[in-house]
C-alpha cells in the first residue's frame, strides 16, 4: 500500500494548481493506480485544437474508467450530491442540498477539491448560507431555481465571503430591479466573470443596472435569456462598456425584433464576443443579414 493523503491534502489546499495534479498523476501511473490515467485523459481533453478521432477516444476512455472507478473517487459526495462531475481528475463540481452543504462543509471540502456548487432548496436557508464560511471557498455558485426575490439578492450581494466568486448564477430565482442593482453594486462581487440571471423579471431598468455596473470590466459571460428585455434595453447594452468585455452574451427568448437586432449589429464593441445567443428573439431575414455584415463580429 501507499500513502497518497500528502498529495490530495495539497490539491484539496490549492485546487487551482494544475503542476500538483499532474505530478500526482506521475505517481500514481508509476504505482499502478488507473487513477493517474484518468487525471490525464482529462488533463489531455481540455487541449484546445484536439482532433475530433482523439477527442472521441479519449472520452470513451473517460466514461470507461468513471464507470469502473468514480465510486471509489467521489469520497463523501457520494452520499451527499444528488449529481457531480469529474474535472482535471477530481470531483470540482456537484448539486446538494442547501441543508447538507451547511451541515457537511467542512467534510466536503477537506475531502474533494469543490469549486462549484449548485444547491437546491436554499430559499429559506438563505440567511444561513450568506454567513456560511464555506462560501469562501467557491469559484462558482448556483442558487438558480431557488425562490430568493430582490431581498434574496440583496443578501448576496452584502456578503464578504463571496469576494473570491467568478461565477454566480441565479436563473429563476424571482428577482427583478432592486435584485440587480444590488448585485451590480456590489463590492464583494468584483471579480465576477459570470452572470446568469436567465427567466427573471429584471426588464429593460435591470439590464442597465447591470451596464452601469462599477465591475463591469471584469465580466465576461453575461446571461439574460427570457427577461422581458426589449429594443431598449438592447441599445443600451450596444453603447455600454460593458459589452466591451464580453465574450458570451445570451439574449435568446427576449422580443428584441430586427430593431434591437441591428442596434447590437452596428455597435462597435464587439470585438471580444466569441458566443452569442439569439434565438427566440423575434429576428427574420433582415435581422440575420444585419447580424451577418456587422464588422465587430469576425471573432464569433
Amino acid at each position: 500500500m501507499y500513502d497518497e493523503a500528502p498529495f490530495l491534502n495539497a490539491i484539496v489546499d490549492d485546487p487551482a494548481d494544475d503542476g500538483l495534479r499532474l505530478v500526482f498523476a506521475d505517481w500514481l501511473e508509476e504505482r499502478g493506480d488507473p487513477r493517474g490515467e484518468f487525471i490525464r485523459v482529462q488533463y489531455d481533453l481540455l487541449e484546445p485544437g484536439l482532433d475530433d478521432v482523439r477527442r472521441h477516444r479519449l472520452m470513451v476512455r473517460e466514461h470507461e474508467l468513471l464507470f469502473q472507478h468514480s465510486a471509489a473517487w467521489l469520497g463523501p459526495i457520494k452520499d451527499l450530491a444528488a449529481e457531480w462531475q469529474f474535472r482535471r481528475g477530481f470531483p470540482e463540481s456537484a448539486t446538494l442540498e442547501a441543508g447538507s452543504f451547511l451541515e457537511h462543509a467542512e467534510l466536503l471540502f477537506r475531502s474533494v477539491p469543490l469549486r462549484r456548487v449548485q444547491l437546491t432548496k436554499a430559499g429559506e436557508l438563505l440567511p444561513n448560507l450568506v454567513h456560511s464560511p464555506a462560501l469562501g471557498r467557491l469559484e462558482e455558485l448556483d442558487l438558480s431555481g431557488n425562490r430568493l426575490t430582490d431581498l434574496g439578492a440583496e443578501l448576496l450581494a452584502d456578503t464578504p465571503a463571496l469576494k473570491g466568486l467568478r461565477g454566480l448564477h441565479l436563473q429563476a430565482c424571482e428577482i427583478g430591479l432592486p435584485g440587480c442593482r444590488a448585485l451590480a453594486n456590489s463590492p464583494h462581487l468584483a471579480f465576477l466573470r459570470k452572470l446568469a440571471l436567465g427567466t427573471n423579471p429584471i426588464e429593460d431598468l435591470g439590464l442597465q443596472a447591470i451596464c452601469g455596473s462599477r465591475h463591469r470590466e471584469a465580466l465576461k459571460e453575461l446571461r439574460v435569456p427570457n427577461c422581458g428585455l426589449s429594443t431598449t434595453s438592447v441599445r443600451t447594452l450596444a453603447n455600454s462598456q460593458l459589452l466591451a468585455h464580453l465574450e458570451i452574451l445570451d439574449l435568446s427568448h427576449n422580443p428584441i425584433g430586427n430593431v434591437g437586432l441591428r442596434a447590437l449589429a452596428r455597435s462597435s464593441r464587439l470585438g471580444r464576443l466569441r458566443e452569442l445567443d439569439l434565438s427566440g428573439t423575434g429576428i427574420d431575414s433582415l435581422g440575420v443579414r444585419a447580424l451577418a455584415e456587422a464588422r465587430g463580429l469576425a471573432g464569433l
